[in-house]
């Protein structure tokens, strides 16, 4: 199934809490992402409450089927675990920028 999400496209994905530390770090799982992640969680969180997670896109395999995001380190997940939250708007020039000199 391809979507379309392209690099540099920030996408939110939903974790659910696996357990919260005394340090205030909480053990989330990702869908598709086989191992525990760590995030700040929000107040009053206890485990098996579902939280959303937001990160930019860094690589995308339309191939096998997943795609790298960065959150606050890289997590590879499936395309169809995410939700495309807002897609990368190029900057527009007027002009090239070596004809402003010019």
């Amino acid at each position: 199934m391809e979507r379309n999400i392209d690099i540099g496209d920030e996408v939110a994905m939903t974790a659910t809490i696996l357990m919260v530390r005394r340090s205030g770090r909480a053990c989330v799982s990702i869908p598709s992402h086989s191992l525990p992640f760590a995030i700040e969680p929000p107040r009053k969180a206890k485990p098996g409450d579902k939280v959303a997670i937001t990160g930019h896109v860094t690589r995308v395999d339309d191939e096998a089927g997943k795609v790298t995001v960065k959150i606050s380190a890289r997590v590879i997940v499936e395309i169809d675990t995410m939700t495309a939250h807002r897609k990368l708007q190029p900057s527009e020039r007027q002009k090239p920028f070596r004809e402003r000199w010019e």
